[in-house]
């Protein structure tokens, strides 16, 4: 990298001072607060209400190209339909936060817009058939895949569980408590924190359980975007427009390779070696960052070897996959039998 071009950090702290939420830093990870009153609800403009929790615009990209629909399959309903992408994958308020005078803010909604915003451009220069990329549009890409794991309501889920999980480990731990003198000397670990720490950060958690997840999508969503900037990028295409790729309600995906060794407590996370982190960008086109590594490369996939993907996509998926037609998405939903069993989150430590 050329040491005149603007590092992560550098380009992170640019865009964070033009939104209306700030993250101090610290061991226990980053916090948000709401700076700008202007953002509460029914200050003067109409306020949106349904929160996409995969982005509309995103979704778009895998309608097919003759029309406006996009083919789903609801693993709840066990349906499949056609909707239009803008009434997908939605909740009230999903992203609104709470602020400490109790009145609700969308800023995280507009901040959010803007990622989407700077990500999607990225994928259409993408789907161009370009891959040289400038690094700040690494970066927004970066974000953008970010956003996709922690944003969703799968990763809420994943995040009140190891709370849980942790907190009633703890507590039946015997640990010197804060601001006791034979607490450990931490201070050579960078990242390091006691027991004593852990439990105050899981308590300190909002009781607010929207709020204690928007707090921890945004404070992940850094740290992830910035390993996946150190691996190596592969822009996977389709064959021919006779195949098309998927997407989903989970659509930032951990495929592990052939061979890799799962180990039975942490289980496997975006830095694992021998894990793709794989997202798929739109019907033509899936990001795959493999690492460690520099640079960008691209590949074509045979009609089999996309199948696969889909297929992976697919079993990834907690409620809803999306595709450009509903034929598609029946052969994968029998192929892969989705249909027969329900969505479960293995609780995976390092994936928060």
């Amino acid at each position: 990298m050329d040491l005149s071009e603007p590092t992560v950090q550098e380009v992170t702290q640019i865009w964070l001072s033009k939104s209306s939420i700030y993250f101090p830093s610290g061991r226990m990870g980053r916090y948000i607060y709401m700076m700008d009153n202007k953002n509460e609800y029914g200050k003067g403009y109409s306020t949106p209400r349904q929160h996409h929790t995969v982005p509309g615009s995103y979704l778009k990209g895998f309608v097919h190209t003759e029309g406006d629909r996009l083919a789903l399959y609801d693993r709840e309903r066990r349906q499949f339909r056609s909707e239009r992408p803008g009434v997908v994958a939605r909740q009230r308020d999903y992203y609104a936060y709470e602020t400490q005078l109790g009145k609700k803010t969308i800023a995280v909604e507009e901040y959010l817009e803007r990622r989407e915003n700077a990500g999607m451009r990225v994928i259409n220069k993408i789907d161009s058939g370009a891959i040289d990329l400038t690094f700040e549009e690494r970066v927004d890409l970066a974000f953008f895949a970010a956003l996709q794991h922690t944003r969703i309501p799968a990763f809420a889920e994943i995040v009140a569980d190891f709370d849980k999980v942790v907190h009633d480990a703890l507590k039946e731990e015997n640990f010197y408590p804060l601001g006791d003198p034979h607490q450990p000397d931490l201070s050579g670990m960078p990242g390091a924190i006691s027991p004593a720490e852990l439990m105050q950060h899981i308590e300190d958690r909002p009781s607010n359980t929207r709020n204690a997840h928007i707090e921890a999508m945004l404070s992940s969503a850094q740290p992830i975007a910035e390993i996946l900037l150190k691996q190596q990028w592969v822009i996977v295409r389709r064959p021919s427009i006779q195949t098309a790729f998927i997407t989903s309600d989970k659509p930032f995906c951990l495929m592990p390779r052939p061979g890799l060794k799962q180990n039975a407590f942490m289980g496997v996370g975006v830095a694992t070696p021998g894990i793709d982190n794989v997202l798929p960008l739109s019907s033509s086109s899936v990001l795959v960052s493999q690492g460690p590594g520099v640079g960008i490369r691209t590949c074509v996939l045979s009609r089999d070897d996309v199948r696969r993907m889909n297929q992976s996509v697919a079993l990834n998926c907690q409620h809803y996959i999306f595709g450009r037609d509903v034929s598609l998405i029946k052969r994968i939903v029998v192929s892969t039998g989705i249909d027969k069993k329900k969505w479960r989150e293995e609780k995976r430590v390092d994936e928060i």
